[in-house]
């Protein structure tokens, strides 16, 4: 569902255009770094100009003729984005001149019949009459700006340029969206869930371990809700990502998962649980982040019966600190069970949106909790005297205490236990604050 104009920033590799980008919607969304094919996904953000808002994309470095595999995904994308786009920004380097990458591109994007600007990039000293390769002039197009993406040199120009050209577009509000960050090791099929779910082929897929590595927004109307989904790279240990775009992706799927409403945690069901798994868990849980596990590829198993059974046994043995949360066996292949993702995302919203009425919370702690201590305060036992539920996103409750005691870990987790088997419909983190009831 479009609901923006949308200006898309193309090229061959490594001439500025994941820089551009973060230039125009004013911050470091894309990776950018001098190694070609950072970029492989397109990446959309949202940018204003002068009050107007509109959209972005990067894509990956445009390479027309190649037989690379993923060099071709990367190409489809670039298609895709060029498509659904109202302004193009073709950007070249004036640095290396118009090359025979140039020209060819140039030649590609006229089928299109949109717009195209094209900006020369890396023209980095703004006083001196830069003198064109003469090539540039020879592609045709009659809208041709000098610009620095990297200090910001006649970005505005061509800002201004564009919105004398994009047409109206009434604009959603993003902000009512839920955000889901979809989390797991490289290769376990984030891509193909997200794909599934959106019925498109809107992130790259192939067989090679962390193929994506931007982290890629997709705002989804899905019957009366608003999803963005938030497509992470998938996350290494340090020690294995060894190029910078990697060690990159790590901070920024940690930093999505702070930022997301849900986390979908996808596991591969041909693999065991590691360790990684168990630490991405522990990072949501850490930030009382909601969290259901998609364990993917169910199509491999030979037998489905007796092979979830084996990994459910799993789970309680890597991943009891969770236990509370949902898990669902999918194939991003063949789309069986996908559809009950939505309904498990719904689910896991109400929870994270849910609230206890006083009252039922201290008729709990009259029938559970009433001869329940919490340790000893100088010969004195601890109990709680009153119960309220004073935030969601995450259930938060405030615990009264009759005596100003430090309450122990394994407190915690008895109350939270009691609250969760009358309110089974809590299938989220909950956070308890222990307060000191004066009388």
């Amino acid at each position: 569902m479009q609901t923006k104009s949308i200006i898309t920033i193309t090229g061959r590799p490594n001439v500025g255009k994941s820089t551009l980008f973060n230039r125009i919607i004013g911050k470091r969304h894309a990776i950018v770094t001098p190694i070609e094919g950072t970029t492989r996904d397109r990446l959309y953000g949202s940018a204003d100009w002068r009050g107007n808002n509109f959209t972005v994309i990067d894509t990956g470095g445009w390479m027309p003729k190649s037989a690379d595999s993923i060099e071709q995904l990367i190409n489809d994308q670039i298609d895709a984005a060029l498509h659904e786009s109202h302004i193009i920004l073709f950007v070249c380097s004036g640095k290396e001149g118009c090359t025979a990458l140039d020209k060819e591109i140039a030649q590609k994007l006229r089928k299109y019949n949109k717009p195209v600007f094209l900006c020369i990039n890396k023209m980095d000293i703004p006083e001196k009459n830069y003198q064109h390769d003469p090539d540039f002039y020879a592609l045709g197009f009659e809208d041709m700006f000098n610009i620095s993406a990297e200090h910001g040199l006649g970005v505005d120009e061509i800002l201004d340029k564009c919105l004398l050209l994009l047409p109206e577009i009434i604009d959603s509000d993003k902000e009512d969206s839920i955000k889901i960050a979809i989390i797991g090791k490289p290769n376990v099929g984030k891509s193909s869930i997200l794909n599934a779910l959106l019925g498109e082929n809107r992130v790259i897929i192939s067989e090679m371990p962390g193929t994506t590595r931007d982290s890629i927004d997709i705002t989804f109307h899905y019957k009366e809700r608003i999803y963005c989904f938030i497509d992470t790279a998938g996350i290494k240990k340090k020690s294995k990502a060894r190029d910078l775009p990697e060690l990159i992706s790590i901070i920024k799927a940690k930093q999505m998962i702070e930022k997301a409403d849900i986390i979908l945690l996808v596991l591969d069901c041909m693999e065991e649980i590691h360790h990684i798994d168990a630490e991405l868990a522990g990072y949501a849980l850490k930030h009382y982040k909601p969290l259901a596990l998609i364990i993917n590829k169910i199509d491999l198993l030979p037998d489905k019966n007796a092979g979830q059974k084996l990994i459910n046994l799993e789970l309680k043995d890597r991943l009891s600190f969770i236990h509370f949360a949902p898990h669902i066996y999918v194939s991003a292949k063949t789309n069986e069970h996908i559809d009950a993702i939505f309904l498990v995302l719904e689910n896991l919203y109400n929870a994270y949106s849910q609230r206890i009425a006083t009252h039922e919370l201290n008729e709990l702690l009259a029938s559970d909790l009433t001869n329940y201590t919490l340790g000893h305060y100088k010969n004195t036992p601890v109990k709680v005297k009153y119960m309220t539920q004073i935030f969601i996103k995450p259930p938060t409750f405030a615990l009264f205490l009759n005596k100003k005691a430090k309450v122990q870990k394994r407190y915690h987790k008895y109350l939270e236990n009691i609250i969760r088997k009358r309110y089974d419909s809590i299938v989220v983190p909950i956070k308890l604050i222990f307060k000191f009831k004066q009388k």
